[in-house]
């Protein structure tokens, strides 16, 4: 549980520097802070995350590692994996701090839509 807190802290942190992103950019643009380009931002920022984790799942992790000893006793099996486990484990974090991001920014953005 403490390490969904983790990635949660993480995705607020990502939230606010896009949004904060988004609303200068809207700010030279447009010459006003218009929330849709924080949001526009915040979204395709989730997706580029998701996306990324998606990839990292699938892609073949290398068996090479630093400081490898000449007289190791694993076998290939065990070396390959502890190596997917440890690539899928990122690769699942990546993916829950794509989901927080876009679930944050979806909820904000439906409480910003009832209030005004």
């Amino acid at each position: 549980m403490k390490k969904y807190w983790k990635l949660l802290m993480v995705s607020l942190c990502f939230v606010g520097i896009v949004a904060l992103g988004g609303l200068i950019f809207g700010f030279v643009t447009q010459q006003s802070f218009v929330l849709r380009y924080a949001f526009t931002a915040n979204f395709f920022i989730g997706a580029v995350v998701i996306l990324s984790g998606v990839v990292a799942m699938f892609v073949p992790s290398s068996l090479v590692t630093k400081g490898g000893k000449l007289l190791d006793r694993t076998t290939y099996i065990e070396r390959s994996f502890d190596a997917r486990q440890q690539r899928q484990q990122k690769a699942r974090e990546v993916l829950w701090v794509g989901i927080f991001n876009m679930l944050i920014t979806g909820i904000v953005e439906l409480m910003l839509i009832s209030f005004l």
